[in-house]
């Protein structure tokens, strides 16, 4: 129970398990700083899931289950969100948290990229034409608080990464203040309680249901603690932030057969292994005097947690009698989405949610030039880094759930630009792109409906 393992896992079958996880606990306590940030970037925090999941995904990569070092945990299992209404809403927002105050400093001729961010104004002086980005991501959340006022929402689908431009620093990078990390209070207090959760608006606290994206990883900075992500699910004095592993599902049921299961999922392989600007394995930005990590062993621990995640996926999406079903991953494209359109596509999954471009995006599969085979939403302008389509507004989606559609608005603020153009067309007629008056939020109208197929028959 305490390792979270399937139910009828023998030890008999991992024999070097245990003898495996005393000598991980034992370098995760006394080893030198190396060894304990090569553990830190595997995600051990000295629990016995941590270690095995380490364990099961550092050795044995092409190798049966049985011949693993020890089982892969499985996710957490959390509780159905119940709801007394025959629909509800999600928000789906990514890519919103900031830089660092004082930016990215090894981030060279990318800094004004790197720093178009957040909730205050701290732009370098010699970035020009600026101006358009400042507060990006508070006045994303103010859009996301106002929205939320005039229709109940029940989750946020946050499609990753959280915290620019390293994600969370590990010990050894925060003492030699490695700036492209942030530290946990800058991260969860500052960028995330400050910005969302405010104590005289509530109307955001609920489950922050959240993947990984590559910056979580570390992007091409030194790599990142981020298990302190999944930690501080339950460390979070408002209960709203829901991380509980690299992939999991929260069921959300509603009134008169209105079902939704949410598979967060982990889709950041594409991004682990190149040797340019965006790998995460490779650390390219990541000074001299960081801890530069085993290229090596990232790149084992990527391809294999894709493979674990992939099975995992295939099992609850088979055995799942949702009547919607919806994937959210950090990558929009590349061969590790493809591979989770092939399972969504067998087993009836309806709509994929991801960030990773920093654009408001959707595809679907007659789109024009979209090679994709589900629908598919693009939701990476939440603020935490520049709009790659300025004067693009910065905004997120808001999805309706009801018995036989889901019903999907872009919404924008129009301080911060316009809505983009529709690049695909939509799946019916909607009306124009209009701003509601009563509420200064920019709407682009049910930009996508997906009629379930029992009710279009």
């Amino acid at each position: 129970h305490e390792c979270m393992l399937p139910a009828g896992t023998a030890a008999g079958a991992f024999p070097k398990c245990g003898e495996l996880i005393d000598t991980v606990r034992q370098g995760w306590k006394m080893g030198d700083e190396n060894q304990q940030n090569e553990l830190i970037l595997g995600g051990v925090n000295g629990s016995c899931p941590t270690i095995m999941r380490y364990l099961n995904t550092s050795w044995g990569l092409t190798a049966p289950p049985a011949d693993r070092s020890c089982p892969m945990p499985l996710p957490p299992a959390l509780p159905a969100r119940r709801v007394n209404a025959t629909s509800f809403s999600v928000l789906a927002l990514g890519d919103w948290g900031p830089t660092p105050k004082g930016g990215c400093s090894v981030c060279g001729k990318d800094q004004c990229h790197f720093t178009a961010f957040a909730n205050k104004k701290r732009h370098p002086e010699y970035c020009k034409n600026f101006d358009y980005h400042d507060w990006a991501q508070q006045h994303t959340a103010d859009a996301m608080r106002e929205y939320a006022a005039r229709h109940p929402v029940e989750a946020v689908l946050n499609a990753g990464d959280n915290f620019y431009f390293g994600g969370l620093s590990t010990p050894g990078n925060y003492r030699r203040n490695i700036q492209a990390d942030v530290s946990p209070s800058y991260a969860f207090e500052t960028a995330y309680h400050d910005v969302y959760q405010l104590k005289t608006n509530k109307t955001l606290q609920v489950p922050w249901l959240g993947v990984f994206g590559n910056h979580d990883y570390g992007g091409a900075g030194c790599q990142s603690d981020w298990q302190s992500q999944i930690d501080f699910t339950y460390s979070d004095p408002t209960k709203t932030w829901t991380m509980p592993w690299q992939y999991f599902k929260q069921s959300i049921e509603g009134q008169d057969g209105v079902t939704l299961d949410v598979f967060m999922m982990e889709a950041n392989r594409d991004d682990c292994c190149s040797r340019g600007h965006h790998g995460i394995c490779y650390q390219a930005l990541c000074p001299a005097y960081g801890l530069k990590a085993s290229i090596q062993n990232c790149e084992t621990r990527s391809w294999a947690i894709e493979q674990r995640a992939l099975e995992w996926l295939e099992s609850e999406l088979a055995a799942s009698t949702a009547r919607w079903k919806v994937v959210v991953g950090h990558f929009p494209f590349g061969s590790n989405y493809q591979k989770i359109v092939t399972l969504m596509l067998a087993h009836g999954a309806s709509l994929y949610v991801g960030g990773h471009k920093h654009v408001l995006q959707y595809g679907f599969p007659e789109s024009k030039g979209w090679k994709t085979k589900v629908p598919t939403l693009v939701t990476g302008a939440g603020g935490g880094i520049m709009n790659e389509n300025a004067p693009d507004t910065y905004g997120f989606y808001a999805i309706e759930v009801s018995k036989d559609r889901l019903q999907i608005t872009r919404v924008g603020d129009p301080k911060k630009g316009r809505l983009p153009a529709r690049e695909y067309p939509v799946l019916y007629s909607t009306p124009a792109e209009w701003v509601d008056q009563a509420s200064n939020l920019t709407l682009a109208g049910q930009l996508m409906e997906i009629v379930h197929p029992s009710a279009a028959q």
